[in-house]
């Protein structure tokens, strides 16, 4: 196995920008190829913006990709993601999100898979 990535994390005031481009074989362990052993490409990129101290938001798009020779046989060539959520304190404990995903796959042979994906999440810091 091998990877090599390049992550950034910017903020200026209540605007952010964070992401990571990364390169690698089997790193499936690690989130990337797909989950399969092969060589893979990707990355992600978010734009955070914080208008409050109690309140946020955030939006982004990633893509995780198969490469080389395995991708030939591979049963997933490509995942992509795009997504935006909304963040509010309603403690300094206690948060709660509204999250929309929209995810889609390339496989092996057949049409792109895509999904809408919606969450609603409740936190406790401790």
């Amino acid at each position: 196995s091998w990877a090599g990535s390049f992550d950034f994390a910017l903020r200026r005031d209540w605007i952010g920008v964070a992401g990571e481009a990364y390169s690698g074989e089997n790193i499936d362990a690690f989130g990337g190829a797909l989950g399969l052993d092969a060589r893979a490409t990707g990355g992600w990129a978010e734009l955070q913006l914080k208008p409050t101290a109690r309140f946020s938001i955030q939006a982004g798009a990633g893509v995780d990709e198969v490469r080389g020779a395995a991708r030939q046989l591979a049963p997933r060539r490509r995942n992509q993601t795009v997504y935006g959520n909304v963040i509010f304190a309603l403690t300094p404990e206690i948060e709660t999100s509204l999250e929309y995903r929209w995810l889609t796959t390339t496989p092996r042979g057949a049409a792109d898979r895509s999904n809408n994906h919606f969450d609603w999440v409740f936190t406790y810091k401790f």
